[in-house]
């Protein structure tokens, strides 16, 4: 049982690092957030220094991503490219918090609670955090604003919000990635096609918050 919780505990790690260079990249959206461990910086610091500090995380512990045939990248472009994901958070938290969401104390407990459930030891968990560069206040942090903006995508957009028609129309668009009929697949479709219209969503609103 412990070895294969280490192993999972390698497989998240592998996952995390991953995911960090594919929302770099630009092809994960913004409603990514059930990634908890996206990154670790607290709102109130400056988006270039959390882009700074992430760029300096990931360049310790992945130097083989800026050289050679890995390095698809410059380190100037990733910096930039943080900032800016950053920055978009941030105007999304404060909207959030204009519209009163701002309270997700129960999700981040359980959010934390599950992190933390993955270690067989609080040492084994300060150790990861160690690892990571970060500090357990600035994991909370982030995790309550990933909850706050997956708390303001639903807000937007609700599971009513979903007709029947408009979810066999995407079944049919997208009939490929279902291997059963409608009738069997259809809850999956619907939520499918609720995160999508949610992304949709936090686009447009994203939009409108940065042409203000």
């Amino acid at each position: 049982m412990r070895e294969k919780q280490k192993r999972s505990r390698r497989k998240l790690g592998i996952i995390v690092d991953v995911a960090l260079i594919v929302v770099v990249l630009g092809t994960v959206g913004l409603l990514s957030f059930d990634m908890s461990v996206r990154g670790f910086f607290k709102i109130g610091n400056t988006a270039a220094a959390i882009s700074d500090k992430k760029v300096d995380r990931l360049k310790a512990k992945k130097p083989e991503l800026f050289k050679g045939d890995y390095a698809t990248i410059s380190e100037n472009k990733l910096r930039d490219t943080m900032q800016s994901d950053q920055q978009d958070r941030n105007l999304l938290v404060k909207e959030a918090k204009r519209r009163g969401i701002t309270d997700p104390t129960k999700q981040l407990v359980a959010s934390f609670n599950a992190i933390k459930a993955g270690y067989n030891s609080s040492d084994e968990f300060k150790q990861y955090l160690s690892d990571q560069g970060v500090t357990e206040k600035e994991l909370k942090a982030e995790l309550e604003n990933n909850i706050i903006i997956n708390d303001l995508a639903k807000s937007l957009v609700s599971e009513n919000d979903i007709s029947t028609a408009e979810a066999q129309s995407y079944y049919e668009a997208n009939k490929s990635r279902y291997p059963t009929d409608y009738s069997a697949a259809k809850q999956q479709v619907a939520a499918d096609l609720l995160g999508k219209k949610r992304a949709e969503a936090i686009e447009e609103l994203l939009a409108k918050l940065k042409s203000n």
